[in-house]
């Protein structure tokens, strides 16, 4: 049997530039791939492309989620790109552009084309949901979350 090596490599040990080359080069495809579908023209700037680089903070699950929330079939993709780059980015903790980002796409998931009543009893429901999850110690499965919460777990 042949010996297998391996070398472990430690990301917090990777220089910051290489980093946020390859969140560029990440960014860049993915743009250009929303792009071309929108059939939109000079989109996204090299300006507004660096700002995403500089937010995501070499953190791919940022730049990741920014594309998600950009690419959203049932949105303008350039509302959308102003959106992010208009949301305050706060300082701070090492997740702090994440969690602007979070907050960022769960207030529009909540409260795009919804009247008050529906924001205010999806706001109850994630409360709800969320809560149970937070105040556990062990990960639950769906079934397991949904009987706890006495809800369907299709909903």
């Amino acid at each position: 049997m042949p010996e297998i090596t391996y070398h472990r490599l430690d990301l917090r040990e990777i220089p910051r530039s290489i980093g946020q080359r390859d969140i560029s080069i990440f960014l860049e495809s993915e743009l250009d791939s929303i792009r071309r579908q929108h059939k939109l023209r000079d989109w996204p700037s090299q300006h507004d492309r660096q700002i995403l680089v500089e937010r995501s903070d070499c953190l791919f699950i940022y730049a990741k989620t920014a594309c998600r929330y950009i690419s959203d079939p049932d949105w303008d993709p350039e509302e959308r790109l102003s959106e992010l780059l208009e949301a305050a980015s706060t300082r701070g903790a090492a997740t702090a552009g994440l969690d602007a980002i979070y907050l960022h796409v769960l207030k529009s998931a909540l409260t795009d084309g919804r009247n008050e009543a529906e924001v205010h009893a999806l706001c109850v429901r994630f409360k709800h949901i969320v809560g149970a999850i937070v105040t556990t110690f062990d990960e639950l499965s769906v079934p397991v979350l949904g009987r706890l919460l006495s809800q369907d777990q299709n909903k």
